[in-house]
């Protein structure tokens, strides 16, 4: 009898041992993966840094271009800005023919809608334009 409980405080003992070394090694792990977790986190937050700092530069470098052919070349500045405006607007749909053309304007007017007899669609798209 003496020696069965003998051997199983020796079982109790590795067992405790062995628990120990887990919780030793479950640690450690648990600490590399917090220094990995932080430096991932420093490198991205200096590649977002630099990143904006990139931004910013080439952003001050475009205004002061911009800056420079407005004050030299307003005139050409501004045929530049109409035609952007013109295709901007032949993009979304305002010019006049599509005004003209209910069919070809855009799609959040209510003559899209589905259910609606020719004559009530056509009352409903000129109230849209109107």
């Amino acid at each position: 009898m003496a020696q069965s409980s003998s051997r199983s405080t020796d079982f109790d003992r590795a067992l405790g041992e062995t628990k120990k070394q887990a919780e030793n090694v479950a640690s450690a792990f648990s600490g590399a993966a917090q220094d990995v977790y932080g430096q991932a986190r420093d490198s991205a937050a200096d590649v977002v840094g630099t990143a904006n700092e990139a931004a910013r530069s080439a952003m001050k470098s475009f205004e002061k271009a911009i800056r420079s052919t407005i004050e030299t070349q307003p005139y050409t500045a501004a045929a530049i800005a109409l035609g952007i405006g013109c295709c901007w607007a032949a993009c979304i749909g305002l010019s006049k023919a599509s005004l003209e053309r209910p069919g070809r304007h855009l799609s959040l007017c209510r003559c899209r809608r589905g259910g609606r007899s020719p004559q009530r669609r056509r009352n409903d798209i000129l109230a849209d334009h109107n």
